[in-house]
């Protein structure tokens, strides 16, 4: 498992995939509870909103860069989050971190992170990220991954374990070029990874 020292520098290596990456924090840590409830609860925690990478791999080759980490704890089944769409993301510029996340339904919830710090947000798109005092541009960019999670994300055997209704739930994952300006002022640009699951229809914003 990932390791984070005192310092804030995140550790984390595969033999078995050949890397070995350190992360060092830029923006202090971020974490909020989402869900607590009789059912469980869901807290999610961005440990490295923006850090500086660099990931070793297997023959010597070396990737260095902006990196993010987040860890999610739950202790609820994923199929009964009251969720009817889900929408996370996050973006990187040298000067700028953004995160977020989205539930709409039953329970709505929408938490964005600017650099470390937790701020008002107002309206999350495919195309962008609103918030008080500054917003996020994406371009149309070009998906990772899309289709039933039966399809794509899940495999045997874990594909047969989760209920039908969790296998499909439809997901579009993209990367892109983002846009973080801030109090009007200049923008800053980078690389962002975002998407948006949808639940299938019937589920009552809970997968049961």
């Amino acid at each position: 498992l990932p390791q984070v020292a005192e310092d804030g520098r995140l550790e984390w290596g595969s033999g078995r995939v050949g890397a070995h990456g350190e992360w060092a924090r830029v923006d202090p840590a971020f974490g909020t509870v989402l869900m607590n409830g009789d059912s469980g609860s869901v807290v999610w925690r961005c440990e490295m909103p923006r850090a500086r990478a660099r990931v070793m791999m297997r023959g010597g080759r070396e990737l260095r860069g902006l990196g993010y980490a987040e860890r999610l704890e739950m202790t609820v089944r994923p199929w009964r989050l009251p969720i009817e769409e889900l929408r996370w993301g996050r973006v990187l510029t040298e000067r700028d971190g953004v995160a977020w996340i989205e539930w709409r339904g039953r329970e709505p919830r929408l938490v964005v992170v600017h650099n470390g710090r937790g701020v008002m947000g107002r309206r999350v798109s495919e195309r962008g990220v609103e918030w008080e005092g500054g917003n996020l541009e994406l371009n149309e960019g070009a998906a990772m991954r899309s289709g039933l999670l039966g399809e794509t994300a899940l495999r045997p055997p874990l594909k047969w374990i989760v209920p039908r209704k969790m296998r499909e739930v439809e997901e579009t994952k993209w990367v892109a070029r983002g846009k973080v300006r801030v109090d009007g002022g200049d923008a800053s640009e980078g690389w962002a990874v975002h998407e948006v699951v949808r639940f299938g229809p019937g589920n009552g914003g809970t997968l049961g």
